[in-house]
C-alpha cells in the first residue's frame, strides 16, 4: 500500500521532534466525562495507512482506558456496567461492538508519544502533523467520554470529520452535568441509535441521527438516507456526512443496516429505554 506525502512528511516530523519511529500520538490525558476514571485520547494512522476501505483514509482517534487494557477495562465494565470510555453503550455489554479487540489492542500496545495541549509549542506541532487529513472521531470509545473542548480544536485543525456518540440521552438523567456542552458535541457528532424510537428521541433532542437497523432492513427511519457506504461503496473519508450539525442542521439523518463481523449479535432495539420512555411519554 503507498504511503502519502503526507504521512512521509509526518514520519520525518515525529522522528526529528522525538528521534524514534512513532506510530501514535496521545493528545490529552485526563478524566473521564463519564465516570472521572483516566482516560486518554490517541491518534493513529498519522504515520501508516489504514487498512479499512469502508472507513478510508482518514487519521483515527481512540478514547481508551490509562495503564489498563482496553480487554481488561471491558471485562470489568461488563460486570459493573459502568464503562469510562464507551458509557451507556449496550453493544460493548452484548458483544455486539464493531470494533475488533486486536485493533484496541494494538493501539494500547504501540509505540506512543504524548503531545500536551497546554503547551503552545505542542499545539503548533500538532496542527502541522494534522493538516490535510481528516478525523474519524471515535475510531474506539464514545467521543462524548473526552472535553467538548478538545475536539473543537482537533476539529479545526483538520479538513473535516466525522463522529458517533451512544451518549446522546445522558443529559436525559443529567442535565445539570451536561447541559454546558451539550450543544457542541451535538454540533460534532451523530446520535448513534438503534431502533426508530430512539431516533425519534435523538431527533427531539436536536441531533442527527445515525441508525443502524436489522441486515434484513431495506428503509430506515422517515426522512433519513442509506449511507453511501453501503449503497454504493463510498469511503467516510470521501463521504463525511456524519459530522453532527457542523453544516447544518436540516441535513437528514443516516441509516445502514449492520454491518461487520460482528453484525449477527445485533439486535435492534423493540422497546424505549426506561428513561427516554419516562421523560419523552409521547414516544410511549
Amino acid at each position: 500500500m503507498t504511503t502519502s506525502p503526507l504521512r512521509l512528511r509526518n514520519r520525518a516530523l515525529l522522528r526529528s521532534r522525538f528521534g524514534r519511529d512513532v506510530r501514535s500520538v496521545i493528545v490529552w490525558r485526563g478524566p473521564s466525562v463519564f465516570n472521572s476514571a483516566p482516560v486518554e485520547l490517541v491518534l493513529s494512522h498519522l504515520t501508516y495507512t489504514p487498512s479499512n476501505t469502508k472507513i478510508g483514509d482518514m487519521v483515527q482517534g481512540w478514547v481508551i482506558a490509562q495503564n489498563e487494557h482496553p480487554q481488561e477495562v471491558i471485562e470489568q465494565a461488563r460486570k459493573s456496567g459502568d464503562h469510562p470510555v464507551c458509557g451507556n453503550c449496550e453493544h460493548y455489554k452484548s458483544k455486539a461492538c464493531y470494533v475488533m479487540t486486536k485493533s484496541i489492542g494494538s493501539v494500547y500496545n504501540g509505540s506512543k508519544v504524548v503531545l500536551n495541549m497546554e503547551d503552545p509549542q505542542d499545539v503548533l506541532f500538532l496542527g502541522t502533523i494534522l493538516s490535510g487529513f481528516f478525523l474519524r472521531m471515535g475510531a474506539y470509545g464514545d467521543p462524548m467520554a473526552v472535553p467538548a473542548w478538545l475536539w473543537l480544536i482537533l476539529a479545526s485543525m483538520v479538513k473535516g470529520h466525522t463522529g458517533y456518540t451512544h451518549a446522546w440521552s445522558h443529559i436525559l438523567s443529567d442535565r445539570q452535568k451536561w447541559a454546558p456542552t451539550y450543544a457542541e458535541y451535538r454540533g460534532l457528532l451523530m446520535a448513534s441509535t438503534d431502533s426508530e424510537e430512539e431516533t425519534v428521541a435523538a431527533a427531539d433532542l436536536g441531533w442527527r441521527c445515525f441508525e443502524v437497523r436489522p441486515e434484513f432492513s431495506t428503509e430506515g427511519t422517515d426522512g433519513s438516507q442509506v449511507c453511501p457506504a453501503f449503497s454504493i461503496g463510498l469511503s467516510c473519508a470521501r463521504c463525511r456526512k456524519c459530522d453532527g450539525l457542523s453544516r447544518g442542521a436540516r441535513r437528514p439523518s443516516i441509516w445502514i443496516p449492520s454491518h461487520g463481523a460482528k453484525s449477527h449479535l445485533f439486535r435492534a432495539s423493540v422497546e424505549v429505554s426506561d428513561l427516554i420512555r419516562a421523560t419523552m411519554p409521547w414516544l410511549s
